[in-house]
């Protein structure tokens, strides 16, 4: 995905390339997630795209400063999945 950095970056890229991905291997879904991608993730997890995706990655999007999360938006995520 975009960025300057590996990882991190924020950045949520089209899932759809994982229509053709070539492994069995289970995935973690990342980049950029936030609450306002619940309608996408949920549509997504629907999808066979979605076979191996073992959990969901978030970090940046549910930061109030640096290290520090907003719990009340990750408990809102987490019920809404």
């Amino acid at each position: 995905t975009k960025g300057k950095l590996p990882g991190g970056n924020g950045y949520t890229f089209n899932w759809s390339v994982l229509k053709n991905y070539p492994s069995n291997k289970p995935f973690f879904l990342s980049g950029g997630i936030g609450l306002n991608s619940l309608d996408k993730i949920n549509e997504f997890m629907k999808s066979p795209e979605s076979k191996f995706c073992y959990a969901i990655d978030v970090n940046s999007k549910f930061e109030i400063d640096p290290g520090l999360k907003n719990i009340e938006e990750l408990q809102k995520f987490k019920e809404a999945l």
